[in-house]
């Protein structure tokens, strides 16, 4: 493989974690979404006390997960695949 060839190939792993962030990032807005409702519901819901309470840590749960552990791991991909970027440019710009 050259290096040229691992520099078209980390710019595309990047264009693909780009979109994972983006979802990340978006799945992350929606949990925070549902979350508030889940907490608006709590107030004013029929629901017994006990549902309307495993609602809403339901949904503290996914939201915090996403937050906490998903959106960091995504933007951990993506800044290392930035990094496999720029040496794999250095390498081409080396090479000529």
């Amino acid at each position: 493989m050259t290096a040229a060839d691992r520099l078209r190939w980390a710019k595309e792993y990047l264009t693909v974690l780009d979109r994972a962030l983006a979802v990340v990032e978006a799945d992350l807005l929606e949990l925070a979404a549902q979350h508030d409702e889940a907490a608006g519901q709590f107030v004013v819901s029929s629901h017994p006390a006990w549902a309307r309470a495993r609602l809403l840590t339901a949904a503290h749960r996914r939201h915090a997960h996403a937050a906490d552990v998903a959106l960091p791991q995504a933007r951990r991909n993506h800044w290392a695949a930035v990094e496999r970027r720029d040496r794999a440019a250095a390498a081409v710009s080396a090479d000529q």
